[in-house]
């Protein structure tokens, strides 16, 4: 699901969904993710973390088997930053790390619906997210689910990375 919901994000590492799947599916967190299912089939995901939790690690040997040595162990070493530095929340503080939905089942209110069960099913204060410029239909879901952006970090590298800003959001109950 992460491999198809992300597809165009993970390019950098192989067009063939398969080989995705390979490097990603051993780091993943799954006891910090909720999923939403449609007649039996998962059809987005978000992950809410706290603390210093991370919902993907990142294993370098997984990515240089599935996108070739040196070409795998430059895009393990620029996600295990992304994926892996640790977010130091306080008690009260969600993050979610990462919201994927099919792309068959955007525009159908999925994450939406993740978003609101989450927030509507917890205790915490405070919830925040990270999307990339590039992704508006996210920010507009997010903005409408009464997140505000409160910053923008430009990346190093923005030819590479396919996007140019992250933009940072916070929603408090």
């Amino acid at each position: 699901m992460n491999a198809r919901a992300f597809k165009n994000d993970w390019r950098i590492l192989k067009e063939n969904e398969d080989d995705i799947i390979m490097a990603i599916e051993e780091g993943i967190n799954i006891n910090v993710y909720i999923v939403a299912e449609i007649d039996g089939r998962v059809v987005g995901f978000l992950s809410a973390v706290t603390g210093n939790d991370r919902a993907q690690y990142i294993v370098k040997k997984k990515f240089q088997k599935a996108a070739g040595f040196f070409k795998g162990y430059m895009i393990a070493m620029m996600l295990t930053k992304e994926f892996e530095e640790p977010l130091h929340l306080s008690d009260n503080h969600v993050y979610f790390d990462i919201i994927g939905i099919d792309p068959a089942y955007h525009h159908q209110g999925i994450a939406t619906q993740l978003i609101r069960y989450e927030i509507e099913h917890s205790d915490y204060k405070m919830y925040s997210l990270k999307a990339t410029n590039i992704n508006e239909n996210a920010i507009k879901c997010y903005t409408k689910n009464g997140f505000k952006e409160y910053k923008r970090v430009s990346v190093k590298y923005p030819k590479q990375m396919g996007f140019s800003e992250y933009v940072y959001m916070v929603y408090e109950k």
